[in-house]
């Protein structure tokens, strides 16, 4: 009995002891929190980074629309002091005609004060007596009346020819001096408008700045943020995978532990059967013994007792299901439609175009690299070319086309883009004013489609202008390339 309850006590130590793994679980365990630790700190400093980006397309996009609202005051001024420059203009050619008119006014009184004088000296010179004598020479009364208001007349004829001269004079020298006084007014008002303007696009070219830092901060955070997106991505599957491996460590401890318990139950049936066996051959060797002493005694006879062994069955297992991804699926696509005319491409390469600005061929900055950048946040390439003109000049298309785009751009400003002959070239106009066009519209060469402006980065007012082939930029004053103008 001692024997068979010291195997069932250790059984049972066995079994609870494999139940519960504590071996293998601490170290797995300790990988696990580890795991979860840096993962609190990727979700930490990710949502971090999504909080600043969000700050920062704010502030983007509060800078944009305020760099907008820059574009249409500075186009406003440009546009008065080019109206103050002509209002000037006007006055100036007032100014030098009442000057001309006083010129002229001047010198015929001068002219009628040189006569006057001769008069008065030939008087003189006659002495009254001559004055006498032509006075009393008439031929009648009447004649002497006749020549004595012929002479007065002379005298009040210049009297009231030299006031009114001087009234002239006087006149016209105040018109002069006013309209100096006015075109002086418009000088001032020029200046502040053209002081204003600076001011503005001193503030304009700040806040590109600024734009573009908090682009760089953009690019820096997102980059960031996706290292840290991978980072928690890869933390989740090392979290799965540590969870998975304790997962499969349980199931083995627990498949351990019913395969100890099933063992020790098997050795602790062994024992009380070994025991029981025991315990009956004693009784039986104690039976015999009697029966022996009885046979000794009375001559009787003895028997036998026989016992059979049990045996255990197994099972097999089963396996485990497969899974079948589905084939992925090819998209679709649509090709754009246009049309021809006599401006468009040649064979070989060749374009035959309309000059894009009718009013001006000054080029200020032509195709390619440019070592000195005009304004802060352009490229150091220049993928078109600058034509210098007057603001409000007009901008037609190069070739017959369809309009794709039309559309605001922090650095091109106003702009549109044509796609001709199906999409085969496209035409681009930046900094535009303002466009009169509109996406899908069908527009001829030599439209207009819009007026020089000096939105976006810009310097001054000017068109860019660039032709796009086969995906590239390409030079629009090439060997190649020729225009009607």
């Amino acid at each position: 009995m001692k024997k068979r309850r010291y195997i069932r006590f250790l059984a049972a130590i066995l079994v609870g002891t494999l139940a519960f793994p504590v071996w293998a679980e601490p170290v797995n365990r300790q990988d696990l929190e580890e795991a979860e630790k840096q993962k609190s700190i990727y979700e930490q400093e990710l949502q971090k980074a999504q909080d600043l980006i969000s700050s920062l397309q704010g502030s983007k996009t509060d800078i944009i629309s305020y760099i907008q609202q820059l574009d249409g005051g500075i186009n406003d001024l440009m546009g008065r002091v080019q109206e103050l420059e002509a209002e000037e203009e006007k006055k100036k050619q007032e100014v030098k005609a009442a000057q001309d008119e006083l010129s002229r006014i001047t010198e015929e009184k001068d002219q009628q004060y040189e006569a006057m004088k001769l008069r008065i000296k030939y008087m003189y010179e006659m002495g009254e007596s001559d004055y006498l004598e032509i006075l009393f020479s008439s031929g009648s009364l009447t004649d002497l009346f006749n020549q004595a208001e012929y002479i007065s007349q002379i005298s009040a004829y210049d009297r009231r020819m030299l006031e009114k001269y001087q009234q002239t004079v006087e006149l016209v020298e105040n018109s002069a001096t006013a309209l100096m006084q006015e075109q002086l007014q418009l000088e001032n008002l020029q200046a502040e408008e053209q002081a204003k303007m600076a001011s503005m696009q001193v503030l304009h070219d700040a806040k590109s700045k600024e734009l573009s830092g908090i682009e760089n901060m953009l690019a820096d955070n997102e980059e960031l943020r996706e290292k840290y997106q991978q980072g928690l991505k890869n933390q989740e599957y090392t979290i799965e995978k540590l969870e998975q491996a304790m997962r499969e460590e349980e199931e083995r401890a627990l498949q351990m532990a019913l395969q100890a318990s099933r063992e020790a139950e098997a050795a602790s049936i062994a024992a009380s059967k070994s025991e029981a066996e025991s315990i009956s051959q004693s009784i039986e060797e104690s039976i015999a013994q009697s029966i022996a002493q009885a046979q000794s005694s009375s001559g009787s006879g003895s028997g036998e007792n026989q016992v059979d062994p049990d045996s255990p069955g197994t099972t097999s297992p089963t396996p485990a299901p497969t899974v079948t991804d589905p084939a992925p699926t090819e998209p679709s696509a649509t090709a754009p439609s246009g049309d021809t005319s006599e401006f468009g491409s040649r064979p070989g390469g060749a374009f035959y175009l309309k000059w894009p600005c009718p009013s001006s061929r000054r080029i200020t900055s032509p195709f390619g690299p440019r070592p000195n950048k005009p304004v802060e946040g352009v490229s150091d390439y220049h993928n078109g070319i600058d034509v210098g003109a007057a603001y409000g000049a007009e901008i037609v298309a190069a070739a017959d086309g369809v309009v794709t785009s039309t559309e605001y751009n922090i650095a091109g400003g106003n702009m549109i883009y044509i796609s001709h002959e199906n999409g085969k070239f496209i035409t681009s106009y930046l900094h535009m004013s303002r466009y009169i066009v509109s996406p899908g519209q069908t527009v001829k060469a030599g439209q207009v489609v819009g007026y020089v402006g000096s939105t976006g980065y810009s310097t001054g007012p000017h068109l860019d202008f660039r032709l796009i082939t086969g995906g590239q930029h390409i030079n629009p004053l090439g060997s190649n390339i020729s225009y009607q103008y």
